[in-house]
């Protein structure tokens, strides 16, 4: 058994992996699954989430990155309203200005705290210390 202070402790590391488009009617799929199941028994994970309107992958991402809503953070819709531009040639998102309120690595970096981001969205230009942000070449 753990002593308080082994309980409570600070953790020097904090990593977050988002699985996106995964639902809860998957997790016990994904709980006998050799790597997930390692994730899911030696970490924190959570399968009550409730997502928000809409339920795309650049608005979810930024609420989890800011704390606030759609209607808040600003990131309504993977990429901005585009009426006559060709879908593949749109711009998204891609841009940390994008984001109309502080994130958790904005945070992170006030407290001299040191962040790290592969492929997450609304992330270029971000103040993520070592950043390989999801952005169409």
């Amino acid at each position: 058994m753990k002593s308080i202070t082994e309980q409570t402790a600070m953790a020097k590391h904090l990593i977050v992996i988002s699985y996106d488009a995964f639902s809860e009617d998957q997790w016990e799929m994904a709980s006998r699954l050799p790597n997930l199941s390692k994730l899911i028994n030696n970490g924190a994970h959570s399968n009550k989430l409730k997502s928000v309107y809409p339920t795309l992958t650049y608005v979810v991402h930024t609420t989890i990155a800011t704390g606030v809503y759609p209607d808040k953070h600003g990131i309504h819709h993977n990429n901005p309203l585009q009426p006559f531009v060709k879908e593949e040639e749109q711009s998204w998102f891609w841009f940390r200005n994008d984001i109309k309120v502080p994130t958790i690595y904005d945070a992170a970096r006030e407290h001299n705290l040191s962040t790290a981001g592969i492929l997450w969205p609304v992330s270029g230009k971000s103040s993520i210390k070592y950043n390989i942000p999801e952005i169409r070449a």
